[in-house]
């Protein structure tokens, strides 16, 4: 038997939202044709990412976006018409820039988990010296006992005395 998940089900409030979406984007042509081809990467990084609260994705596409955004006041400021946003699109230089903006946005995420990687990792390590130094004082206050390495008779005493040991 193969496990198929079902589909997700849309709220209500997200389908209301998602009509508005579709009704804006046949108002505005151009600019979601701009916005649309322009986007394309934030799309894939919404696909690809797998964790629960999308950070990369959401890093990706709002970089990606202030990428976007001056061609799209281009076509809404200047001439806006399917022609002004197809002759956008169509200069080779103005996609990549649009794309270069969601690779820094994959550079940030990347360079920035390596940053909180590395801090940390070191937060962990000096927490773990600090507990170590407080096993020492507790084991150079109360004996050897507090260490576990002792075995207890069932009343938490010692089986193997100081004295045994010395014989």
């Amino acid at each position: 038997m193969v496990a198929t998940r079902k589909p997700r089900k849309l709220k209500f409030s997200q389908q209301i939202f998602l009509i508005f979406l579709i009704l804006l984007g046949a108002a505005f042509v151009p600019i979601t044709v701009v916005l649309v081809v322009g986007m394309l990467p934030s799309f894939v990084a919404f696909l690809v990412d797998t964790t629960r609260d999308k950070t990369r994705a959401l890093t990706v596409s709002l970089m990606n976006f202030v990428s976007v955004f001056p061609f799209l006041l281009t076509v809404a400021l200047d001439n806006y018409s399917m022609d002004g946003a197809v002759a956008i699109l169509t200069q080779a230089i103005n996609p990549v820039i649009m794309y270069a903006g969601a690779t820094a946005g994959y550079f940030l995420d990347w360079t920035f988990a390596g940053v909180s990687n590395i801090i940390m990792t070191g937060r962990a390590r000096a927490r773990l010296d600090a507990i170590k130094k407080r096993q020492e004082e507790l084991v150079r206050r109360w004996g050897r006992e507090v260490t576990g390495e002792i075995p207890l008779d069932p009343d938490g005493f010692p089986l193997i005395d100081d004295e045994d040991k010395a014989a």
